[in-house]
């Protein structure tokens, strides 16, 4: 097993242990707001439930990334390392939603977004060139 399957299959488990988890809590959450002998003021304000789901969406979607670069990687797709570069841009993605200040949480996306379409640029020239074919087939080699 390559060391980059290794990292994406702690990233897919970590992701998927946490989307996961945080939809059993939103089930559990949706279930005890069905009961109406409970005190619903605490049960909702403790977890707010559009958050919460939000939160489950997003690394249910990271998840599924790192389950195809995991894939990928494991099978030896030719398109695997797209799916890296989709992986890598959506964790730092997930970490600007999570880390940057909420008022400039648009303009850091739309930054990244036209950093990321830079990248594909580069790696389109760079894959026309087999710079980048050389290079792979000089990480690969035994």
């Amino acid at each position: 097993m390559r060391p980059l399957s290794f990292i994406n299959g702690v990233i897919f488990g970590s992701t998927a242990a946490l989307g996961g988890v945080s939809g059993v809590i939103l089930f559990f959450r949706y279930v005890l707001s069905l009961d109406s002998s409970l005190d619903q003021t605490a049960i909702r304000s403790a977890l707010p439930l559009g958050e919460l789901g939000r939160d489950t969406l997003i690394f249910s979607v990271l998840a599924v990334l790192a389950g195809v670069a995991f894939w990928s990687q494991v099978v030896g797709r030719r398109w695997r390392w797209l799916a890296e570069f989709a992986l890598a841009l959506a964790i730092v993605a997930v970490a600007i939603w999570f880390l940057a200040a909420p008022a400039n949480r648009e303009l850091d996306l739309v930054v990244l977004a036209l950093c990321a379409l830079a990248a594909l640029a580069v790696g389109a020239a760079g894959w026309y060139t087999r710079v980048f074919r050389r290079f792979s087939a000089w990480l690969e080699h035994d």
